[in-house]
């Protein structure tokens, strides 16, 4: 397997646990204390944080390790398919030895530089690798208006190779994953973002929001849907309004023990107080919403059939709340 490939892999499945993650470009070096055949090494530091303790965290990047194909039976056979140390816990350094490694040093000086990438964007780094950055930025930003969601996301991903996007453009690969139903990596782009875009519309929030929601709930995490479904509503109307209805509807279904947010106060919920099951009381706004909807104009084939799924269920959760 290719080093180039393997440390893709690898940067993939610690962005899934950890979001936020920040990675330096790789390096490659000749393997230490190993003989002048061995082949080189590829080298990557990262920074994140974490609420694990360092023995948990400790076991974890094992099991990654395990996960990208490394494991003791190769290692004796003199090949490492992967290598994750944690250097550095809690303000204390670990594997000290390491710390005076020239290849580590230059790392670390490159992930202190990326810290500041935020919002100074390329300008810190090489004229000429600055402009072929904006060059790619301007290519990402363009498949993701063009609704090339396939291409967006190979184009940030690129750029998150050497530079830490700003929220927005984070907000973009996460709702590019999202379009392209890969889920779990929506939720970690999403999740990192949207605590920082309140400064932007109303509309725009709601549409990062929705997209982390949708991506919890095909994922099964219903609990996990809900504060965003809720956070999304009062941003929303019509039949936008009537989908978030709608998941909510079938969060509370799926999972009967979910108990709403407080901050939902029951007549934007239904208007029936006779309806006690939360369920029951999103499918009866759901339903509403797109009949009044469908008295405008025809509705598409997707809210068509929604509504006559709403009706469907709330002849059967009406007799049984009767």
């Amino acid at each position: 397997m290719r080093r180039s490939t393997q440390m893709q892999r690898a940067r993939k499945c610690l962005r899934k646990v950890f979001a936020g993650i920040r990675f330096t470009p790789s390096a490659t070096t000749s393997a230490y204390g190993e003989p002048a055949s061995m082949p080189p090494y590829s080298n990557m530091l990262a920074t994140f944080s974490t609420d694990a303790d360092e023995a948990s965290l400790t076991n974890l990047l094992k099991e990654l390790e395990g996960k990208l194909g490394d494991s003791p039976d190769l290692r004796r056979q003199g090949t490492v398919m992967m290598d994750i140390d944690l250097l550095e816990y809690g303000g204390e350094r670990r594997h000290h030895d390491d710390w005076q490694r020239s290849y580590v040093k230059k790392l670390q000086r490159l992930l202190l530089l990326t810290s500041y990438l935020l919002f100074f964007s390329f300008a810190l780094l090489g004229q000429a690798r600055a402009e072929s950055g904006t060059v790619l930025l301007g290519k990402a930003i363009e498949y993701y208006q063009g609704r090339k969601y396939h291409e967006s996301i190979l184009a940030f991903e690129k750029l998150r190779q050497h530079y830490q996007l700003n929220p927005r453009f984070t907000a973009y690969l996460g709702f590019s994953y999202y379009k392209e139903s890969q889920y779990e990596e929506a939720v970690a782009c999403l999740t990192e973002s949207i605590p920082q875009l309140t400064a932007y519309s109303p509309l725009e929030q709601a549409v990062y929001l929705y997209a982390c929601a949708e991506s919890h709930f095909y994922l099964s995490d219903y609990e996990q849907a809900l504060p965003y479904y809720e956070q999304a509503l009062p941003l929303t109307s019509g039949l936008d309004a009537a989908d978030i209805h709608y998941h909510l509807a079938f969060c509370y279904y799926l999972q009967p023990d979910l108990v709403p947010a407080d901050t939902l106060a029951p007549d934007t919920i239904a208007a029936d107080t006779l309806i006690s099951k939360p369920s029951t009381a999103h499918f009866l706004t759901a339903n509403r919403l797109y009949k009044e909807a469908a008295a405008l104009k025809p509705l598409s084939p997707l809210h068509a059939a929604r509504l006559s799924q709403t009706t469907t269920m709330l002849r059967a959760l009406i007799k049984q709340e009767e």
